[in-house]
Parts: structure tokens; C-alpha cells; sequence
């Protein structure tokens, strides 16, 4: 359902009709209306409980309430729990099968999968960090769902589909590899990685 919600926001930042004279989420009433949440939410799923996502939307936080109508506060939102966790598992889900591609039969092209990893971070450093890696993740992701949406509109009648996702984490924590770790050398100050 998570990844579902963040579809309707996705169109409703980014389709002409969902946007005002500024380029900005157009705000809408939550039904009865042809430009309304709940026909927003039928146009990406005919399935999707209205009354469910509008209380995840609720809950979350994502809608912010003018007069009688709604506007998204962000192209970016945290799920609630239950929702965080199904959305996480397709996600792992998505990542292992990247992994199990990547390892897989020689001469079928990788998918993406970029790691940076720093094993001696100054947890002084790690707030700021954080905030600055969400940042940016935040622009690239509400780029790449952009771009998804926009090639599911450019498909060919009939085509077939599959999904596509794009996942990005922070991880810390765990002891250091051993190729990693440094021990001083003799009385000075001097480090040396331990090969």
C-alpha cells in the first residue's frame, strides 16, 4: 500500500491537470469531484481503500487541509508501521534479487548497486551526516520516480509492464572488518592498517 500511496503523490506533483498555474499540487477535496483524492486514487488503483489511505495519509502527516480541499505537504513521506513494514520487505526483496542478478548467469548486463562505506566515521559527524544524505536522497528519489512516471505514460497500448523501484539506506554500526582496523606502531602516534 506504501508504495502505492507514494504513486498518487508522485502524480499529483508531477500531471498538469493535478498542478496549478505555479507548477504546485492543486489542492482537492478527498471525493465528488472529477479532481478529487479519491479519483486520483482510483486512476493509480481501482483496488486501493480510500478510506485506508486517506488514514495513512492522516497519520503520516503528508496532506495539509485548506478549507475543504487537501494539498501534499511533500513529494516525500515515512509510512506508518505496518505500512513502513511491507513497503521495507518489498524493498529487501528487491534488493536481494539485484544481488542474486548481479551473481548470477556471466554476460547479462549488472543492475545498479553502489555502496560508500567509511569504517572509521566520527559519530560527532553522524547527525549532520544524516540529514545531508536524506537531502539529497530525497532529490534523487522524487527524480527517479519522476522519470518512471513519466515513461509509464509514454508506454505503448498493450505493452507489458513490470515493477521498477529504486531504494537507497544508510546503514552503521557492526565491528570493523579486520582489514580495516589500525593499531598503533611502537610509542608514537602512528597508524598503520593491519593487512
Amino acid at each position: 500500500m506504501a508504495e502505492w500511496s507514494l504513486h498518487v503523490i508522485s502524480i499529483w506533483f508531477s500531471e498538469p491537470q493535478y498542478l496549478d498555474a505555479r507548477g504546485h499540487p492543486r489542492p482537492l477535496p478527498a471525493r465528488g469531484s472529477p479532481l478529487s483524492i479519491e479519483s486520483l486514487l482510483r486512476r493509480v488503483n481501482p483496488k486501493l481503500d480510500f478510506r485506508q489511505v486517506i488514514r495513512s495519509f492522516e497519520q503520516t502527516g503528508v496532506l495539509k487541509r485548506i478549507g475543504a480541499r487537501f494539498v501534499p505537504r511533500s513529494q516525500i513521506f515515512i509510512s506508518p508501521a505496518p505500512e513502513y513494514s511491507r513497503s521495507a520487505l518489498w524493498g529487501l526483496f528487491g534488493h536481494l534479487k539485484t544481488i542474486e542478478h548481479n551473481w548470477g548467469k556471466r554476460g547479462t548486463p549488472a543492475r545498479l548497486e553502489l555502496y560508500a562505506c567509511n569504517p572509521h566515521f566520527p559519530v560527532s559527524g553522524a547527525a549532520a551526516f544524516q540529514k545531508r544524505i536524506r537531502d539529497l536522497a530525497n532529490r534523487l528519489v522524487v527524480r527517479a520516480d519522476a522519470d518512471m512516471h513519466r515513461r509509464e505514460l509514454a508506454r505503448r497500448p498493450g505493452e507489458r509492464t513490470v515493477q521498477m523501484g529504486v531504494g537507497i539506506y544508510q546503514f552503521d554500526g557492526g565491528p570493523v572488518p579486520r582489514e580495516y582496523r589500525v593499531q598503533r606502531s611502537g610509542k608514537s602516534n602512528t597508524r598503520r592498517r593491519v593487512r
